[in-house]
């Protein structure tokens, strides 16, 4: 379960700033939104927050530190030239631009707290740590300034394992590769949490993830969707391996690139009711005649149903884009709800003000990014404003009194 993220120089991020899940103690509303601890942390986390601002104000940049940081843990191993090409700075300040970034997330792993972080140039990694806290008191796994390791465990293994780990590559990737238990499950946990960007959601793998979900339970698919009222009552749902008749058109150059893959692709039918005579009966159609909206929710259901099912996080840019508000209360509401018992938890930008109200979200699930002067961005939540509390969220919100809207000059 996810307690925190902070990011500091990263994009249009210039000083550090933190999302946290942790639950304010003074709030007692909305019960149904908190994941309660099972040890003795007096603490619970939030199952939801949403991050509204203007465009260009950085939500998504927020959601791009966490893909990256994600992404590097996972492939740093054997991807050593992604901080060279992906990894970007603050540009807006010299200074900055030649300060490392800095990345640090803070998670639960069976009932333990675990802190983990780095920071990084273009060139190598300049401090790596991770720490866990039994009996709430902090003992470091592992501690790292550039090639200089420290270890309070199983030291003569980690300074073995340290010493194949390359400068530009994370010792968490590479001693959980070979199988240094005390950080692979780490690795696994930070692995594990989805993030979905704006822009991937009709990207051939979340249709790929939901399909072959729907191959394997096709009928929690099915009441997914039915739920949501798209008039789907069916689905036919299969892997096919890909052949040249699937890319007729397209040079044969990249047909014959496309096709040495091992590579499947999904098949979808999706059922709606017919009338016939006085029978009402299932009609298939091809899944590329549905909307985009239907497809959205589609490539969101396997996910989305995972994450309820086994306690994942999902961390979703622009959840409401192509989805009627109704709908995305809807998906709001599955992780905000006693029904979710494995403590999942969804994070998501949005611009749909219609969820800014506090029968659905509490004042520490609502979260603002805003540009300062220095066009750097700022992340604070609706909590953290001392003397604003409006019993109308959206209309405080629309008026300016939360900061994070455009200011549009009409003139």
């Amino acid at each position: 379960m996810l307690i925190e993220f902070s990011v500091e120089n990263f994009r249009s991020i210039k000083e550090k700033v933190t999302l946290s899940m942790v639950a304010s103690n003074r709030d007692k509303s909305l019960e149904e939104n908190l994941i309660s601890l099972q040890n003795d942390e007096k603490f619970n986390l939030l199952k939801s927050a949403a991050i509204y601002g203007a465009n260009a104000s950085g939500k998504t940049n927020i959601i791009r530190a966490i893909h990256f940081m994600i992404e590097f843990v996972k492939t740093s191993h054997e991807n050593q030239n992604m901080i060279e090409s992906l990894l970007t700075p603050f540009l807006l300040d010299a200074e900055w631009e030649k300060k490392p970034t800095s990345f640090e997330i803070a998670l639960f792993h069976k009932d333990i707290k675990y802190l983990y972080g780095f920071s990084l140039n273009k060139k190598s990694i300049v401090e790596e740590y991770l720490y866990y806290y039994p009996n709430k008191r902090r003992s470091i796994i592992f501690e790292r300034k550039k090639d200089k390791f420290r270890f309070t465990k199983d030291k003569e293994e980690q300074q073995q394992l340290s010493n194949r780990t390359s400068k530009n590559v994370l010792y968490l990737s590479a001693s959980a590769q070979w199988n240094y238990q005390k950080t692979i499950e780490i690795f696994e946990e930070i692995k594990n949490i989805e993030v979905i960007s704006s822009f991937s959601l009709f990207q051939p793998e979340l249709i790929r993830k939901t399909t072959k979900s729907a191959m394997k339970e096709k009928d929690k698919i099915v009441k997914f969707l039915s739920k949501a009222d798209l008039g789907i009552h069916g689905i036919e749902a299969s892997m096919k391996k890909v052949s040249k008749d699937d890319f007729e058109g397209l040079p044969e150059e990249l047909v014959s690139i496309l096709t040495k893959t091992d590579r499947e692709i999904p098949k979808i039918k999706v059922a709606h009711d017919m009338v016939s005579g006085n029978k009402r009966i299932k009609r298939y159609f091809d899944f590329s005649d549905e909307s985009d909206g239907t497809k959205k929710i589609y490539a969101l259901a396997g996910p989305w149903i995972h994450a309820l099912e086994n306690g994942g996080a999902i961390i979703i840019d622009e959840l409401d884009v192509r989805l009627h508000p109704l709908l995305v209360e809807y998906l709001v509401k599955m992780f905000n709800s006693y029904e979710n018992k494995k403590g999942a938890q969804v994070i998501f930008t949005t611009h749909n003000t219609y969820i800014l109200n506090k029968s659905l979200l509490r004042e520490d699930q609502i979260w603002f990014t805003e540009k300062k002067k220095d066009q750097s961005t700022d992340l604070y939540s609706l909590y953290d404003l001392v003397g604003v509390r409006d019993k109308n969220i959206e209309k405080g919100y629309l008026l300016g009194r939360y900061g994070a809207i455009p200011l549009i000059n009409y003139y």
